[in-house]
């Protein structure tokens, strides 16, 4: 699949502020943990804060290779699904789908999951070729734990992508295969570790 340049860019940058962001956090609660035991000063002058700045560095390089993988590696399905996620719920012909899905995901914070059901019934009968709109409802039948209707939302999403996005095609089919063998997993875990804000 041919994913346009800017969605790289996009996709690189968020990733890496929340690598940067994640470091912070991290480099805070080591350097609260352990400033007094690892008290280490330079004419007087306590060195222990630099954790706080090196952390975050290194997670933002080492969040680099890791990257790599989404780009060109293993997880260049997920990477194709987000492109399509954004142009799906970015697109100009495609604005009260993007409205449609918002109001979902944040109904799902403050609504009945019967209430959530039942948008997502009505919105697979408008846009019942859309990959995202399948897709999102396997996501939401898992975190609520309709197996079955999970995996055939998934399957669904695998009907839609031509064979010839193999990438795509295989994360996918992973999903459905973790479903199957591991159960539902009850928490947004979409794309990827979720450092992908949307």
């Amino acid at each position: 699949m041919k994913v346009q340049r800017n969605h790289y860019i996009y996709f690189w940058f968020i990733n890496s502020i929340m690598a940067f962001a994640t470091g912070i956090i991290i480099g805070l609660v080591i350097w609260q943990a352990f400033r007094q035991m690892f008290k280490v000063t330079y004419d007087g002058r306590d060195l222990s804060i630099f954790i706080i700045l090196i952390t975050p560095l290194c997670f933002l390089f080492v969040y680099q290779f890791f990257l790599w993988s989404f780009f060109w590696g293993k997880r260049r399905g997920e990477f194709e699904y987000s492109f399509i996620e954004k142009t799906a719920e970015g697109g100009k012909s495609l604005s009260e789908l993007r409205i449609r899905l918002k109001k979902i995901k944040k109904d799902l914070q403050y609504y009945d999951d019967n209430d959530v059901h039942l948008q997502f019934k009505e919105l697979i009968k408008v846009y019942s070729d859309n990959i995202v709109v399948h897709f999102q409802y396997g996501i939401f039948c898992e975190s609520v734990g309709k197996v079955t209707e999970a995996i055939e939302a998934y399957e669904k999403t695998l009907s839609l992508i031509p064979k010839s996005e193999k990438a795509l095609h295989t994360y996918v089919t992973n999903q459905i295969n973790r479903v199957k063998t591991r159960g539902p997993s009850y928490y947004d875990g979409i794309p990827g570790l979720k450092y992908v804000l949307w």
